[in-house]
């Protein structure tokens, strides 16, 4: 996808201009909808660990006798 090469030999008329200009956004919305995805991934993971992290502490609370005997 290495176009940029190709379009800077080329006369700077408004038609390869605007293509240059084409080929450099496609290439800006690559990259973000990239980054996107992977914080996408991350924010699944961290809620997923998260909501684990509530259910062990819900658990805990309620059923205090098997995490500390009750207190004894």
């Amino acid at each position: 996808m290495e176009s940029s090469g190709a379009s800077s030999t080329r006369s700077k008329s408004d038609g390869g201009d605007r293509e240059e200009e084409v080929v450099s956004l496609a290439s800006t919305v690559e990259r973000i909808m990239k980054n996107l995805r992977q914080e996408i991934t991350q924010l699944r993971k961290s809620l997923e660990e998260s909501r684990d992290l509530s259910l062990s502490i819900n658990s805990a609370v309620q059923f205090p006798s098997k995490c500390d005997n009750g207190g004894l």
